[in-house]
């Protein structure tokens, strides 16, 4: 799972499946705040993310024990940004059944908070052998996003996402 903001900074994000489970907790989000998490286990695609950031004086939710905790999630304060997103249905079954046959491969599932909501991408990582050994690269994008592509520094193909209003505008981001 990849998670990442544009515009503005993202605090006291949290994360919920469609049972309510914490998938993640960030204090902050933004400039030099992505988060790259690995699951070793296998684990489901949510059917739905319920995502909100607050103000700086909202404060971790309690645990199972009472007890604070920031992978709790947060609660308090005054809700900037709250949207519920469709993730599992929208990812095509030729990707799910690309990552089956190629067992190598996985899902690398990327969710990116926008000012103006939620926006919901995927690809694959697939495993090959290269010239030097082992490596990988991305492929089958798609959702609401994609990064630009990058060779040897340069940018050779702009990134995009998709407004509100259902329009692909290219953007400036190098992550």
């Amino acid at each position: 799972m990849y998670i990442s903001t544009v515009g503005e900074d993202k605090n006291n994000v949290t994360m919920l499946d469609q049972n309510g489970e914490v998938w993640e907790a960030a204090l902050s989000l933004g400039e030099g705040g992505d988060r790259h998490s690995t699951y070793p286990d296998a684990m489901s695609i949510p059917r739905t993310l319920h995502v909100t950031w607050r103000t700086d004086d909202a404060e971790p939710r309690k645990n199972r024990n009472g007890l604070r905790e920031v992978t709790a999630g947060y609660e308090g304060g005054t809700i900037l940004g709250d949207y519920t997103v469709q993730v599992a249905s929208r990812i095509p079954d030729e990707v799910l059944d690309f990552i089956r046959k190629n067992g190598s491969s996985l899902l690398r599932l990327k969710i990116r908070l926008a000012n103006h909501g939620v926006l919901v991408g995927w690809d694959v990582e697939e495993w090959y052998n290269a010239i030097g050994g082992r490596t990988f690269r991305y492929v089958m994008p798609g959702g609401d996003f994609r990064e630009p592509k990058i060779k040897y520094g340069e940018i050779i193909e702009r990134g995009w996402m998709i407004m509100p209003d259902g329009k692909k505008v290219e953007m400036d981001w190098t992550n």
